[in-house]
């Protein structure tokens, strides 16, 4: 074997006994969880076999609390959701179609509808291609649904209807009138950036928590993300930028979901401006440094860090791309 190769392989593994502790050990923490993803998404093109093997094997193992399954599903889902590379979502595909065999019926019924769920956004990235992945994808959604309407917040179904169904909550968020793609993509470029729960349309919602916010960022994604809009008169420029501030508010929402539990303040709407010491380095950007990345920049442009004047190889962020 050659040097390089045997230094390669020992990268390889000592990339994922590290991300396997990680995994393994993972909590709720939005920065650990955080972590988690960018390690993914900065070796899922040259390991991302091993890495969607990995994850499949900890999801499956015996010892994996059942607390943990949802998160490790929406780690990835991070992943997928910012995924433009279809190489990625092909060698991931066959393991996470074992999860939706194997995994599915040993959760229990709340946790089971939300795995399902993500899987049938993943099924719309393209990820379950084959038409029998598609059809059985199809059905347990079908069962899914039919077990319970959408729950809302509390996760308890309300009392039946006349015909029998259960009704959400009452304090369940309420369906908005869908907007086309360049209508979504316009109204999230004129939102104010300090209100995030504007941008994600949950600025009504007053017992907000993070698994709300990421479902309506799950939904918004896959409406302005570069790849997915069908809309050809919206510029590829418009949805980098929509998909950007959808990102940057993701992370606000989130924060303020943490200081209303902290504080007990429900009235809690805005995110303070980042000090400047605290900004990502490159020029005229507002948003806040990563400190993971050995170049301070942002977590939402990769390109700052990529493009940045003296930048330092970055763990966290690939490097430059060269054309």
């Amino acid at each position: 074997m050659a040097e390089s190769e045997k230094e390669d392989s020992d990268d390889q593994e000592e990339i994922l006994e590290a991300l396997e502790e990680d995994l393994v050990g993972i909590s709720n923490d939005a920065e650990v969880v955080k972590d988690c993803v960018e390690v993914i998404k900065f070796y899922k093109n040259k390991y991302g076999l091993s890495i969607a093997a990995l994850w499949r094997r900890i999801l499956l193992a015996e010892s994996t609390e059942s607390d943990k399954v949802l998160t490790l599903v929406q780690i990835m889902d991070d992943v997928l959701l910012e995924e433009t590379n279809d190489s990625f979502k092909t060698k991931l595909s066959p393991e996470a179609f074992i999860l939706a065999k194997d995994l599915l019926p040993k959760l229990e019924p709340k946790t089971r509808r939300h795995v399902i769920r993500i899987f049938g956004i993943w099924e719309l990235l393209g990820l379950f291609s084959a038409p029998q992945q598609a059809k059985f994808i199809a059905k347990v959604l079908e069962e899914v649904e039919a077990e319970s309407e959408d729950e809302g917040e509390s996760g308890e179904p309300g009392p039946p209807n006349a015909d029998g169904k259960r009704a959400a909550p009452q304090d369940a968020p309420q369906p908005k009138k869908p907007k086309t793609e360049k209508e979504e993509v316009r109204r999230i470029l004129n939102c104010d950036q300090k209100k995030p729960l504007d941008l994600l349309e949950l600025s009504e919602v007053e017992d907000l928590t993070a698994a709300m916010v990421r479902k309506s960022f799950r939904k918004l994604s896959l409406i302005v993300h570069p790849d997915k809009n069908r809309d050809k008169t919206v510029t590829k420029a418009d949805l980098e930028k929509a998909f950007a501030l959808l990102q940057e508010a993701r992370v606000g929402a989130e924060k303020i979901v943490e200081e209303r539990a902290k504080t007990g303040r429900k009235t809690i709407t805005q995110v303070s401006d980042v000090a400047e010491e605290d900004r990502c380095k490159f020029p005229g950007c507002q948003h806040a440094a990563m400190p993971k990345c050995s170049n301070n920049c942002c977590a939402l442009l990769i390109k700052h860090c990529q493009t940045l004047k003296g930048r330092k190889n970055c763990f966290f962020h690939p490097p430059p791309v060269k054309r």
